[in-house]
């Protein structure tokens, strides 16, 4: 039996558990997905730039919301991100098992104590979907399935901009994959 379970990124000590599965591949299928359901929709290169006082008030406190700056995100814009009740919960676990030297300093950080860069982090998130073998899956894929499965549930395609931090309508709705099921929910409306 295997144990469907996942980590931060560079949380070695911090797992949660989920579920027992009866082969390696289904656990961490299983693992992906249910990690990309908490998914925040920032790209892989805002994850590697984020710090502890973008999620952490000055109470100790995991913020509901934040503000990256327009170095921390792509095209040197400034844009919103929201934190659900259970990424804040996740977030509030591993900052309890890797306390800052600095209010500053990365929030996923490597041994070395160095942020970790996009390019890394995109490593890492790759190696996830190839060991549990979703195929054609890439760091991105979370953002994605995350804003598609948000578009099946009826939400705006302006909220789901917002979410992306994309500027433009068609950039988003390029994200959209459109699924069968919901064609045909469609046309049962009519």
């Amino acid at each position: 039996m295997y144990k469907a379970q996942y980590k931060a990124k560079n949380a070695y000590e911090v797992w949660t558990n989920i579920g027992t599965y009866s082969s390696e591949s289904e656990a961490l299928n299983v693992a992906m997905k249910k990690k990309n359901s908490g998914a925040l929709m920032v790209r892989v290169g805002e994850v590697a730039a984020l710090r502890y006082c973008d999620v952490v008030d000055s109470n100790g406190q995991i913020l509901a919301e934040t503000v990256l700056a327009a170095a921390q995100t792509k095209g040197d814009k400034s844009r919103r991100i929201w934190f659900n009740e259970r990424m804040r919960a996740e977030l509030a676990a591993y900052v309890a098992a890797h306390k800052p030297k600095h209010k500053t300093q990365k929030l996923f950080y490597t041994q070395r104590s160095e942020g970790f860069t996009a390019n890394t982090l995109t490593h890492i998130i790759n190696s996830f979907y190839q060991k549990a073998g979703i195929a054609n899956a890439s760091s991105h894929s979370g953002r994605r399935s995350g804003l598609t499965t948000l578009a099946d549930k009826g939400v705006s395609v302006r909220v789901l901009m917002a979410l992306a931090g994309h500027s433009q309508i068609a950039t988003t709705q390029r994200y959209i994959d459109l699924r069968p099921s919901v064609v045909r929910a469609a046309v049962v409306l009519v």
